[in-house]
């Protein structure tokens, strides 16, 4: 899985140079991009399931990730609504994906300030080199 992080961090700093390039060399007006913040969330899923907890019965609920189960909100016999959270899963994975992506977000906007404030520095360094 790391394998495809990396190689989905080098494609995004490979565009953003590109851009830059390009925009550098045909003098036009700067490339607008998008910029999106990437942030820790809680994940959280509802299931359309009402009805009434009990423990002689045993009910199996789908979840859309596989994950351990690090809190039980109800008790056997309590009354469940519709949207009421029932449990929480934790999925190690997913943590270190979204840790991992953005690690790779903020090294390719390093990078692409790298090349932006190195682009801003040619036209200088290409007076001085007519002047010489």
């Amino acid at each position: 899985m790391k394998r495809w992080m990396w190689i989905a961090g080098g494609a995004i700093v490979a565009v953003i140079a590109i851009g830059v390039i390009g925009a550098a060399r045909s003098g036009s007006a700067p490339l607008a991009v998008r910029e999106q913040t990437v942030r820790y969330g809680t994940f959280v899923t509802k299931l359309p399931e009402t009805g009434v907890v009990q423990l002689p019965r045993t009910v199996t609920l789908p979840a859309g990730v596989s994950a351990n189960v690090a809190l039980i909100s109800v008790h056997a016999g309590d009354r469940v609504h519709a949207g009421q959270l029932l449990a929480t899963l934790v999925n190690e994975q997913v943590t270190t994906n979204v840790s991992d992506a953005q690690a790779s977000a903020d090294a390719a906007r390093g990078k692409a300030q790298s090349i932006a404030e190195s682009n801003a520095a040619l036209p200088e360094q290409n007076r001085s080199a007519i002047v010489q």
